[in-house]
């Protein structure tokens, strides 16, 4: 199991990343010939992104 990460440089880092992995995944769903997996992995990955903020989401509270 990974370490936590709570500098909010590598939190954003690693947002920015999914993010960006998650719009070439959706640019390159051809209309025609996408399947239902492809939409279900879509979904896998979008839930897992939002756990992942939940996580990060003490790091970033207002003191």
């Amino acid at each position: 199991m990974s370490t936590p990460v709570h500098d909010k440089n590598q939190q954003l880092q690693y947002i920015k990343q999914r993010l960006h992995l998650l719009s070439t995944m959706v640019d390159n769903i051809d209309p025609e010939e996408g399947s239902e997996s492809e939409m279900k992995r879509l979904e896998e990955m979008l839930e897992q992104l939002r756990i992942k903020c939940r996580q990060f989401q003490p790091d970033w509270k207002d003191y």
